[in-house]
């Protein structure tokens, strides 16, 4: 269906529109938004939202209300696209409800919080403790000490303890 709006070039400019006008209602609100596209389909944009800032976007689209093919001309009409290849398509596609759309944003949801979470919270620490992590890591099978470590990052122990009670 998206393929033979595409090609027509008023549908390819449409999409482009269509999809920065949802990005902007979502920039504005932070929230994730739906809407129906320049073409009759449902769209959804999710924010990423790290340190307060949106950092990028999930895109879902291309979901079709369970709605009959002629309630689309009023979106197809200026595309000149073949109206019998176009319902042919429609109908091929899958049927979301309401309800079902509700729970994709719901899944796309906690889906960019877990993204987040997994590429964002690894800890960040500072020279010292770095070195002492990474040496202790390397070397699990030999006995350590807190005197070997401290050594080893060139700070004294009592540096290498507070260093670990300010990071950890």
């Amino acid at each position: 269906y998206c393929e033979c709006v595409h090609s027509s070039e008023k549908g390819r400019n449409g999409c482009i529109k269509s999809d920065k006008e949802l990005l902007m209602r979502c920039k504005a609100s932070r929230k994730p938004e739906t809407h129906v596209c320049h073409a009759g389909l449902v769209d959804v944009a999710v924010p990423i939202i790290l340190d307060g800032d949106i950092a990028g976007y999930l895109i879902l689209g291309q979901m079709r209300e369970n709605k009959p093919f002629g309630d689309l001309e009023k979106y197809l009409k200026d595309l000149s696209l073949d109206t019998e290849i176009m319902a042919e398509r429609y109908e091929a596609l899958t049927t979301f409800d309401p309800l079902r759309i509700e729970s994709i944003v719901s899944i796309s949801e906690m889906l960019a919080k877990y993204l987040l979470l997994e590429n964002s919270l690894k800890p960040q620490f500072g020279f010292s403790v770095q070195t002492a992590v990474d040496y202790i890591t390397e070397n699990l099978a030999e006995p350590l000490s807190v005197e070997n470590i401290a050594r080893k990052c060139g700070v004294s122990k009592n540096t290498l303890y507070r260093s670990f009670a300010d990071e950890t």
